[in-house]
């Protein structure tokens, strides 16, 4: 049994087969010890393969995608090379059948390890990872974060120890919380900018084959200051933002948002224009979900409130901020008062009820997917009525205009 086995999932459409290759040949530079495994499960364009394997043996051209199952082996020569296990054109990186499928043929096969590290790799929005189509359309596919928690959490046990997303947006709300609850110890991800040219792998590798027997605190503490060292990177820090946090911290912090919740429901009913006032749309981190970092969201509603508001709550979570994150990189060109404010977690705070983000993740629905409607029923409730009283703004502002 390995100390470590490292689980990729990666989607790699064409268009990211450059960085993809560029990761391998880091990881594939250095020596793998026996207590380190190394499983990559590469759903790919067939005509996009060689691009990334260039020493692929098996029909690369004509339409369509296949998924490659991966193991990194020690060269012969030196370094290490990617061991081709199997390759299957059916595979469905978006079905969570068949990840927890893949999942569990490592768990109870020859890659089996004490502790797992999980690399999801592709396009990421926030609630889901693996996106392809438009979210506000039937025909777009995903997997979202509860279907990759019922995975982790059915296969692994506690095992699954740190998740690594090169996805964007993942320093989400529901994110961290279904992970949590997956019994995952830590996430690293982005909360602002990022590029599929993301960590700098082979100090994160070099670091782990050195010592197998590192924490998952210390493995998730080292991949954040990894980021300034990446070549590729360098033009584009100035406005990203990633955090590696302690994911045991949403136990506190769900109480938190559902206490706070119930008094911003309460204020909506008696003072709804100050809290419309206050969330500024020129925070909003991302348009389409209207995703806001938590933090400058209730700070900036609670000065608006005025006279202490909620004073030991707000402290509360002040000081649960300080803990939340183990590590953190922000760019010295985001955190300004305009536009973009990044502290560590989005929520969605969508101003209107026909938002794809809210009526799928984020309104107090029974049958939600969503991490937060179900945990903090409260702060629901909140974006319920906020939601409502910014459509009645807008229907306001369209009668007085004719």
């Amino acid at each position: 049994m390995h100390k470590w086995t490292v689980i990729y999932l990666m989607d790699c459409p064409g268009n990211t087969t450059t960085a993809a290759k560029a990761m391998f040949d880091d990881i594939l530079s250095l020596t793998i010890p026996d207590e380190i495994c190394i499983s990559i499960c590469l759903q790919i364009p067939i005509a996009a393969i060689k691009k990334v394997d260039p020493l692929y043996q098996g029909p690369a051209s004509g339409p369509g995608q296949t998924t490659l199952f991966y193991q990194v082996v020690r060269n012969a020569g030196g370094g290490s090379k990617l061991k081709l296990l199997n390759q299957d054109g059916d595979f469905d990186i978006t079905s969570s059948h068949d990840v927890r499928l893949f999942f569990q043929s490592i768990h109870t096969g020859e890659q089996r390890a004490e502790n797992y590290m999980l690399f999801t790799w592709g396009h990421g929005a926030a609630i889901s990872v693996f996106v392809s189509g438009t979210m506000q359309t039937e025909s777009h596919k995903m997997l979202d974060m509860m279907e990759l928690k019922e995975a982790i959490l059915h296969t692994f046990s506690g095992k699954m120890k740190l998740i690594v997303m090169v996805d964007c947006f993942m320093q989400y709300f529901d994110t961290g919380l279904l992970l949590h609850q997956a019994q995952v110890e830590y996430l690293v991800a982005a909360q602002y900018g990022i590029t599929f040219f993301g960590y700098n792998y082979r100090k994160i590798f070099g670091e782990l084959y050195t010592n197998p027997n590192i924490s998952s605190k210390q493995l998730a503490t080292l991949v954040i200051p990894t980021r300034p060292l990446s070549k590729e990177l360098r033009d584009r820090l100035a406005c990203a933002a990633f955090f590696a946090t302690k994911l045991s911290s949403y136990d506190e912090l769900v109480n938190i948002m559902n206490k706070l919740g119930k008094r911003l429901s309460e204020e909506m009913d008696e003072q709804p224009d100050v809290i419309h006032s206050a969330i500024r749309s020129d925070n909003y981190l991302n348009g389409a979900g209207k995703l806001m970092d938590l933090f400058v969201l209730i700070y900036g509603i609670a000065d608006a409130l005025g006279d202490n508001w909620e004073a030991q709550t707000i402290a509360q979570l002040r000081s649960l901020q300080e803990n939340m994150f183990i590590a953190k990189f922000t760019g010295h060109e985001l955190n300004k008062l305009d536009p973009k404010i990044a502290l560590g977690l989005s929520v969605s705070i969508p101003d209107t009820s026909d938002n794809h983000f809210y009526n799928g993740f984020v309104r107090n629905n029974p049958g939600s997917i969503s991490g937060i409607a179900v945990a903090c029923k409260e702060w629901a409730t909140f974006v319920d009525k906020y939601v409502e009283y910014a459509d009645g703004l807008k229907i306001q502002t369209v009668l007085l205009t004719r």
